[in-house]
C-alpha cells in the first residue's frame, strides 16, 4: 500500500488471495448480482482450499449469521466483502465455522472462516467464492490478476483510491434514521441484496429523486411547476435534485418559451429509464427472496 505523506490516505492497495484456486473474472459468475457488479468491483475464485483468509489488514466489520460471508474494513475505509459460494445463505451456517467475530482486528493471511468444501459443493449453487469492494465508488482503478493463486501469498488485485475520497465520502451528507423495520426473513438481510440497494440508493437517495423519476417514467416530459406541484417541494430543493439527476445522465432538459415566459421541460433519458427500472427490479427481487 502507498499512502500520501500529507494526509496518510491510501492511494494504492493490493489484495492477497483469500483462497488457493483459479481466479475467475467476476463477469463470469453465474449470478447477476456479482456478474453485473451490483455490489462492486471484484474477482471470483474457484477454490481448492477450505480456509478463507484475510486478503488485507483491517477490522471485521460484518459477519453474516449464516457464516458464509464476512466484510473486512481497511484503515483507509474500503469495505472488502468475501462471499463463499453462491446461495450459501440457505445453508444457515451448516458447514461453516467462523474464526473471527465482528470488531476483531485481522492481518493479511489470518484465518476468517473454515468451511466444508464437499458440503458446500453438494448444497450450494456453486463453490465460486467472491471478493468484492462494497464501496467501489471510492475506487479510481481496479486491476484483477489471472491464473492460479495461493492463499495468503499471491496478489489477486491491485486498486487505487484518490487521496481524500474516503474522508470526503464519510464527511459529506447527513444521516437519516427511519423507524424500525421488520424484515420477515429467517436468514436476515443478506449482504447481496443489501449492497445492491445501497449502491442503487446513491443515485436515487431521496423521496424527491424517486418522485421525479416516477413522474418522468409515465410522462414524455413535464415542466418544473408541474413537477413541483406533484412532488410538493420548494423551488430550491427540486432544482438541486434535478441538477443531480441531470449530472448523472438520467434526465435531459429542454428549454423553451410559451409567449414571453420560459418553459423548461424535463424528460428521462434511456440511461435514466434503465437505471430506474433496475432499481425497482432490485427491490422486487429482494422482497421476493424475503418471502
Amino acid at each position: 500500500m502507498r499512502t500520501d505523506a500529507a494526509t496518510g490516505l491510501m492511494t494504492d492497495f493490493r489484495l492477497v488471495a483469500p483462497l488457493t484456486g483459479l481466479i475467475v473474472p467476476i463477469e463470469q459468475v453465474p449470478d447477476p448480482v456479482f456478474a453485473q457488479k451490483m455490489i462492486g468491483e471484484g474477482i471470483s475464485i474457484d477454490p481448492l482450499s477450505d480456509r478463507l483468509l484475510a486478503p488485507c489488514d483491517g477490522v471485521v466489520a460484518h459477519l453474516h449469521p449464516s457464516h458464509h460471508a464476512v466484510t473486512i474494513r481497511t484503515t483507509g475505509g474500503l469495505e472488502v466483502l468475501l462471499h463463499i459460494g453462491l446461495d450459501t445463505v440457505q445453508m444457515r451456517s451448516d458447514g461453516f465455522t467462523p474464526k473471527v467475530s465482528v470488531g476483531d482486528e485481522v492481518q493479511t493471511g489470518d484465518e476468517l472462516i473454515a468451511f466444508d468444501l464437499d458440503k458446500v459443493a453438494t448444497n450450494a449453487k456453486s463453490l465460486l467464492t467472491q471478493m468484492v469492494i462494497a464501496n467501489s465508488d471510492l475506487l479510481t482503478s481496479f486491476t484483477p490478476r489471472k491464473g492460479l493463486v495461493t492463499a495468503g501469498a499471491d496478489v489477486v488485485a491491485e486498486l487505487s483510491v484518490a487521496v481524500g475520497e474516503v474522508a470526503e465520502s464519510e464527511s459529506q451528507g447527513r444521516s437519516v434514521t427511519s423507524a424500525a423495520i421488520l424484515v420477515p426473513n429467517p436468514t436476515g438481510l443478506h449482504a447481496r441484496p443489501a449492497a445492491v440497494l445501497a449502491n442503487m440508493a446513491k443515485k436515487f437517495d431521496s423521496r424527491i429523486r424517486l418522485g421525479i423519476m416516477s413522474a418522468l417514467m409515465v410522462n414524455d416530459s413535464i415542466n418544473f411547476n408541474d413537477l413541483k406541484a406533484l412532488i410538493q417541494v420548494t423551488d430550491g430543493n427540486l432544482a438541486s435534485h434535478i441538477k443531480a439527476l441531470e449530472e448523472s445522465g438520467y434526465i435531459k432538459v429542454q428549454k423553451g418559451f410559451i409567449g414571453r415566459k420560459t418553459n423548461t421541460l424535463y424528460s428521462a433519458t434511456r440511461a435514466g429509464e434503465k437505471a430506474f427500472r433496475f432499481h425497482l427490479d432490485a427491490l422486487e427481487q429482494m422482497i421476493k427472496k424475503m418471502n
